[in-house]
């Protein structure tokens, strides 16, 4: 009887000992790849991962030279420097302990104070990497920067909405300065002076006129239909002559009020240049010639 006994027990070892050989192996398998591939150079992220499984084992100091070997690498991994203060904290060379489960993700982690403050992930990500949110944020901030440059290329009246220039014949009758606002790209307000000294009977006749229009640009082109309305104040010895132009709404000695029409094109460059061609349309009364054109030519400069 004692014979059997010994030999039962003796088979109970044997049978036990692959198992304990099995436990072994397990332990042996949970090496990262670190252990399995010695002498290999390893990414900021790889090394990232390894002390982040280090620091779910509990194994802190090993992961703590993980987290430097990132830093190293990357400066502003924030969450290889977070992890980093929370296994010195639990290897006691840190500000205290955080009194957390060895494992556990930190809960609440010191930052520098140049960094702004965020609570790291209850699952970090491998690697150091923008959330979603910052990349739908950047990605809105791309699409409006992207959408206003085409807008500047197809409509440059979209961004300067002011201009000064120089005219040639129209409202002015001669040379004029003008200055315009775009209070929308399809609408603006110009306003300006200029005239002429002309010799009559070998005297000079000055003649001045002060001019203010409301433009019309249905299109948002660089180059795009110019229709508005006009009014010119006209001054001087010679101001009779309009009455044979047309137009006139107010008259005195030496002066005359004038309304009219405006029809034409404008192209504005990129570059904020500003060039239009146009008819000042003068109404006169008269059913066989209703309208009196005047030609007008116009450059400036929009800022």
């Amino acid at each position: 009887m004692l014979l059997l006994v010994l030999v039962l027990g003796a088979g109970t070892l044997r049978a036990e000992e692959p198992e304990a050989a099995q436990e072994v192996e397990t332990e042996t398998s949970e090496s990262g790849p670190f252990e399995s591939e010695p002498g290999r150079e390893f990414s900021a992220e790889e090394l990232y991962a390894e002390g982040y499984r280090l620091f779910a084992a509990g194994r802190f100091e090993e992961a703590s030279s993980q987290f430097e070997a990132v830093l190293a690498r990357q400066p502003e991994h924030r969450f290889a420097r977070n992890y980093l203060l929370e296994c010195r904290s639990l290897l006691g060379s840190g500000p205290g302990a955080s009194g957390q489960e060895p494992g556990s993700p930190p809960s609440s982690l010191e930052r520098d104070t140049a960094e702004s403050p965020s609570s790291a992930p209850e699952t970090p990500a491998t690697g150091e990497g923008p959330t979603s949110a910052e990349t739908g944020e950047d990605g809105a901030k791309d699409g409006a920067r992207l959408s206003q440059v085409q807008k500047q290329l197809k409509n440059p009246r979209s961004d300067r909405r002011r201009g000064v220039g120089l005219g040639l014949f129209g409202p002015a009758v001669g040379v004029s300065a003008w200055v315009q606002w775009l209070p929308h790209w399809a609408f603006g307000l110009l306003g300006g002076g200029g005239g002429v000294l002309p010799t009559v009977a070998s005297s000079n006749a000055g003649l001045g006129a002060f001019f203010v229009e409301a433009h019309l640009l249905p299109v948002p082109w660089r180059l795009s239909p110019l229709l508005g309305v006009g009014t010119t104040m006209i001054l001087g010895g010679l101001a009779w002559q309009a009455d044979a132009i047309g137009g006139v709404v107010a008259a005195a000695e030496g002066f005359r009020l004038v309304v009219y029409g405006l029809a034409g094109v404008r192209f504005d460059a990129r570059n904020g240049l500003m060039l239009s061609a146009g008819l000042g349309l003068l109404p006169t009364g008269d059913p066989q010639l209703p309208l009196v054109p005047l030609p007008s030519l116009r450059a400036g400069l929009r800022f």
